[in-house]
C-alpha cells in the first residue's frame, strides 16, 4: 500500500503549495508498544519548489493513550511535533556528504516523507509519560494510589534493620567522634 507521505514531484507545482494529510499510525510504521495512537496522523505541509529542490515545512500530530508510569493510570496526550526538510535530487547528492537531519534525497520521481514523520513523532513520544507533573504514583508497599490520600501502611511497616547502623551514626554528636 503506497503511503499518503509519497508524493509524486510531477504533482508538486513550482512555487508554493499546500497539503493536509490524515493517515493511520501504522501507514508509517508507528509502533504499538506501550502506546496507542487514538486517532488519524495528522499532516499540514507548506512545500515550497525550486526545480528539483523541495522545502517542505509543517507539522504532523496524533493523539496517544499510554499508561502513567507512576500511578498506572491511563492517559492521554498529544503529540506534536514540526516538520522541516529539504529535498535534494540523488544527482546532487556529493558522496563525502555527512548525514544532515532534515535533509533528504529523492529519485527525481517521488518524496516519502514517511520516515521523516515517523521518526519526529518517535523522539516526541514521551519514554516515561506522567499523568500530571506532580503525581504521587503507588505505594511500594501496598499499592495504593498515593494520589487519593496516604496509604496507612508507612506508620504501620517496622523499621528496616539493615538501616540501624546508619541511624546510628546519624544521630552520635559530632563532637564525640574517637
Amino acid at each position: 500500500m503506497e503511503s499518503a507521505l509519497l508524493f509524486r514531484l510531477g504533482e508538486i507545482p513550482e512555487g508554493e503549495s499546500a497539503r493536509e494529510v490524515e493517515l493511520a499510525a501504522a501507514e508509517i510504521d508507528l509502533p504499538p508498544g506501550g502506546a496507542e495512537f487514538v486517532d488519524p496522523v495528522r499532516v499540514v505541509l507548506a512545500i515550497t519548489r525550486q526545480g528539483e529542490q523541495i522545502h517542505v515545512q509543517g507539522r504532523a500530530a496524533v493523539r496517544v493513550r499510554q499508561a502513567c508510569v507512576r500511578c498506572l493510570k491511563e492517559m492521554t496526550a498529544e503529540l506534536e511535533a514540526a516538520i522541516a526538510v529539504v529535498a535534494r535530487g540523488r544527482s546532487e547528492r556529493d558522496p563525502q556528504e555527512e548525514p544532515v537531519e532534515g535533509l533528504l534525497f529523492h529519485d527525481g520521481e517521488s518524496l516519502d516523507l514517511a520516515g521523516e514523520v515517523r521518526e519526529l513523532l518517535l523522539v516526541e513520544l514521551p519514554r516515561a509519560p506522567a499523568c500530571r507533573p506532580d503525581c504521587a504514583g503507588l505505594c511500594p508497599r501496598c499499592g495504593a494510589d498515593l494520589n487519593a490520600g496516604r496509604c496507612g501502611c508507612r506508620e504501620q511497616a517496622p523499621p528496616d534493620g539493615r538501616w540501624s547502623t546508619l541511624k546510628e551514626l546519624r544521630e552520635t554528636p559530632r563532637g564525640r567522634e574517637h
